[in-house]
């Protein structure tokens, strides 16, 4: 989630690493639907792939993210939820 989107650069906003803030809405394909695509990322052991690794004592993940996918179509909203991390399992490795 991108809270700063306004005060971004254009180079930032056309960057695929920036996510969009509004839904869009497809115009070429019948019946008219528009899709909006969520990330959430969790605050809790957040870093690099090779630094942050397993769980930690409160069973956080390292690098949780939950996407969630909506589509409205008609009067329907479909949601498909998908999430990522780190194996749930206490470890590390050297070096």
């Amino acid at each position: 989630l991108v809270v700063n989107y306004n005060e971004s650069s254009d180079e930032e906003r056309s960057s695929p690493e920036t996510p969009l803030q509004e839904p869009t809405c497809v115009d070429d394909i019948h019946p008219r639907f528009t899709v909006a695509l969520i990330s959430r990322r969790s605050r809790h052991r957040a870093g690099m792939r090779y630094k942050r690794r397993g769980v930690d004592t409160d069973g956080h993940v390292a690098n949780y993210v939950e996407t969630e996918q909506l589509i409205h179509v008609h009067s329907h909203t479909l949601s498909f939820v998908q999430t990522r991390g780190s194996v749930p399992v206490f470890w590390s490795q050297a070096g």
